[in-house]
This record gives C-alpha cells, sequence and structure tokens, in this order.
C-alpha cells in the first residue's frame, strides 16, 4: 500500500509541477507577445491625416444637378453615385429610363472612382493594349461607356457618377452638370 500512496503522492507532485511549468510558460508568452504588441502600437504624437469623404448631402446635390440636366434634355437617365471605395451612396431612376441602366450607371460611377478618370478617357488608355483591353473587362463592375467622372476633392477622389440612358455624350452632359454642383 505504501508504494501505492507514494506513486499517487509523486503523480500529484508532477501534475502541479506540470501545471505550473504550464502557468509560468504561459505567463512568459503573454509577457513577450504584450511586449511585441506594445512595439507595434503608433509613437504617441504621430501623424493623423485626415481624408475628405463624399457625404450624403454632397452625393444628393451633384444627382439632383444630374436630374435637372436630364430633364432639361428631355433624356429619362438613372444617376449613380459611389463614394470613393466605389460602394453605391445615391441612385435615381427617372421614369422611362431601361432598366439595364441601373447597372450601367452604377458601373461607369464605380469605373471612374476605381481608376481616377472619366470612362471615356479610361477607354482610350486602355484601348492600346489588347491584353490589358481583354484583362479590364473580365473584372466585374468596369465599363468603358461613356458617362462616368470621378467625383474629386482638390487632388482627392471622393467617389464617382455615372449616368446611363441616353446616348454617350447625353450621359456625358449629365454626368458634367452633376459635378458642376460642386463648385457651386
Amino acid at each position: 500500500m505504501e508504494n501505492t500512496t507514494n506513486d499517487r503522492a509523486v503523480s500529484r507532485r508532477s501534475a502541479i509541477q506540470a501545471a505550473a511549468g504550464v502557468a509560468i510558460g504561459a505567463a512568459g508568452f503573454a509577457a513577450v507577445a504584450s511586449a511585441a504588441s506594445a512595439q507595434a502600437t503608433p509613437v504617441t504624437g504621430g501623424q493623423v491625416t485626415q481624408v475628405p469623404a463624399l457625404t450624403l448631402e454632397g452625393a444628393m446635390a451633384i444627382a439632383q444637378a444630374a436630374l435637372a440636366k436630364a430633364q432639361q434634355i428631355n433624356v429619362p437617365e438613372v444617376i449613380a453615385i459611389v463614394d470613393a471605395a466605389g460602394t453605391l451612396k445615391t441612385l435615381l431612376r427617372m421614369d422611362g429610363s431601361p432598366n439595364t441602366s441601373i447597372d450601367i450607371a452604377i458601373d461607369k460611377a464605380f469605373t471612374s472612382a476605381s481608376f481616377h478618370a472619366p470612362t471615356d478617357q479610361f477607354a482610350k488608355n486602355v484601348s492600346g493594349d489588347a491584353a490589358v483591353m481583354a484583362s479590364i473587362l473580365k473584372e466585374p463592375h468596369i465599363t468603358l461607356l461613356p458617362g462616368g467622372y470621378p467625383i474629386m476633392s482638390g487632388q482627392s477622389v471622393i467617389g464617382g457618377i455615372g449616368c446611363s440612358g441616353g446616348t454617350g455624350e447625353q450621359d456625358q452632359q449629365c454626368s458634367q452638370a452633376g459635378l458642376a454642383a460642386l463648385s457651386t
């Protein structure tokens, strides 16, 4: 019986020592991890950059100006406004505009915001290289149709506008009218 009691005592002592070793190891690991994260933390007083953003009010003003132009030239347009990331911010669909113009207007806005260029200019830039053109057009939401423009605040792209429903020239007129609302 003594051996069994001694064996249990040894086993219990070994288990306690093992648990203590694990606890010490975990504490050491936590200390190292804490030191590593402290080193990755930015220094107090570091620079913070403010980035201009397209507000809902700004998007609505642009969309309303584009809508007014579409009404003036009597063309049923879809007007899409996206933010700098290409996420839809505002969408207006005039009565009588084609259903397909919804996606096309969104794609025009997305393309111009993503590539920081009007869609017709972007088309000219990529049209000279067949491989680039084929690759670009495989990406979702990219279009080379005219009528998309980046929305700028100074030198920063804060969004994009895309109009669809008329001819390329009419779509461009509506988008440009929308952009003109920013300068007023």
